[in-house]
């Protein structure tokens, strides 16, 4: 199957305070993972391009085709080219500002 490389709207629009866009649970261990931010979109991603006999990870570990997830907060992808999208783009003299945090509970 070819997995998820898409970009989810949050938010019409880009927020000042960070709220709560994903929450992600794996239930026989009670683990959760909470997602914040400030921007209107989160990409999901499952790893589409990891070769499908998986790759060497970090200590020996396999990083295997869709063997996990991204969830990366974001403006939304070809937003110049769409007037009803937020603004992205950084003008001379402005601050660009990106706020996320993951909060993690068991």
């Amino acid at each position: 199957t070819p997995g998820f490389d898409h970009n989810l709207v949050v938010t019409r629009t880009k927020q000042k305070k960070m709220k709560l866009i994903s929450v992600v649970e794996y239930p026989p261990e009670g683990r959760q993972m909470k997602v914040f931010s400030n921007h209107p979109g989160v990409q999901f991603y499952t790893g589409n391009f990891l070769p499908r006999n998986g790759m060497a990870g970090k200590e020996g570990a396999n990083y295997s085709f869709h063997g996990g997830f991204c969830l990366e907060t974001q403006n939304f992808p070809d937003f110049v080219n769409n007037p009803g999208f937020p603004d992205g783009i950084v003008r001379p003299g402005e601050i660009y500002t990106h706020n996320m945090a993951l909060k993690f509970t068991v």
